[in-house]
């Protein structure tokens, strides 16, 4: 298998949900959030005067950290996601797109962009089961009053 065809298989490993066994039972959520939430973790049993719990939860966010960083190194994700997890790479493209098919000037400001990063592990895990992802959704169209772009969340049923 080439690195491409790895990649697709994969998906986006930034908004890919896991589940995590750790200490405390399991922790579901994409690789950043795990880490969060292992290292809040860590900072409370810290305060708790824990240091054997303490220093599991700094293992376990450390392990997610290096898969993070890992995946990244391989090109299956962003160095910086928040591009890709605020919408900001979807409203580039749909900036020159949006120019190119209506032959005006069109530029990343006017696009309007809304993020994945308020959605919660429960929104996703809900939407699969009704056979459906969320995704980053780029929607223009032009009119007398002139050419709109925008970027947001949306359903989308699994096949798409």
């Amino acid at each position: 298998r080439n690195k491409n065809n790895l990649n697709r298989s994969m998906g986006n490993i930034v908004n890919r949900v896991f589940d995590s066994s750790g200490p405390e039972g399991k922790v579901r959520g994409t690789p950043q959030q795990i880490i969060d939430k292992y290292n809040q973790l860590a900072r409370d049993a810290q305060l708790g005067n824990d240091r054997v719990a303490t220093e599991n939860f700094q293992q376990h966010a450390e392990h997610y950290l290096r898969m993070l960083a890992e995946a990244q190194r391989e090109g299956y994700a962003e160095a910086d996601p928040s591009f890709d997890i605020e919408g900001i790479d979807a409203a580039y493209k749909l900036a020159i797109l949006a120019g190119l098919a209506f032959d005006v000037p069109f530029d990343f400001e006017s696009v309007h962009t809304e993020g994945i990063s308020g959605v919660d592990v429960e929104d996703i895990e809900y939407a699969r089961e009704l056979g459906y992802r969320i995704k980053h959704l780029g929607i223009a169209s032009c009119s007398e009053a002139g050419v709109r772009a925008g970027c947001t969340r949306a359903s989308c049923r699994r096949t798409h």
